[in-house]
């Protein structure tokens, strides 16, 4: 189930983040122009037309990574969810068995739980960002 949601997620985040990396161009060439020509922006007094259109690059440039961050906490909570899930799932078998399962046994089969559930959450959630980024 979380392999299949995290196949779903990187097509996503891949374009989110191809989004979120075409939107900064305008916003560094706006920079890039705003230094170079710095002097004459002061002389012809265009400072409040620059900020103007600093801020509203910022603004549209801001949307992608929103979005992005956004689908990265969902992709969190969605798989912290199926493992709460796994954990439940594992109690109620504990409890159903209780006459043939020592307190010993099963407070180890839930420590192990909590323990392989977050290794591999982690391990999850760290190939794809590895695989988002490349």
């Amino acid at each position: 189930l979380g392999y299949f949601f995290q196949r779903f997620y990187l097509k996503s985040s891949r374009e989110l983040n191809r989004l979120k990396n075409s939107s900064k161009s305008p916003v560094v060439q706006h920079y890039s122009e705003t230094i170079y020509g710095a002097s004459s922006i002061r002389a012809y007094g265009l400072k409040k037309d620059f900020k103007k259109k600093n801020e509203e690059l910022l603004n549209i440039s801001i949307k992608p990574h929103f979005m992005a961050e956004s689908g990265e906490c969902f992709y969190s909570i969605y798989m912290r969810f199926i493992i709460t899930i796994w954990g439940a799932g594992i109690v109620f078998f504990l409890v159903q068995d209780k006459e043939n399962v020592s307190p010993g046994f099963a407070s180890l089969c839930l420590l192990y739980e909590f323990i392989i559930s977050d290794v591999l959450f982690w391990c999850i959630y760290m190939f794809s960002m590895i695989e988002n980024s490349m």
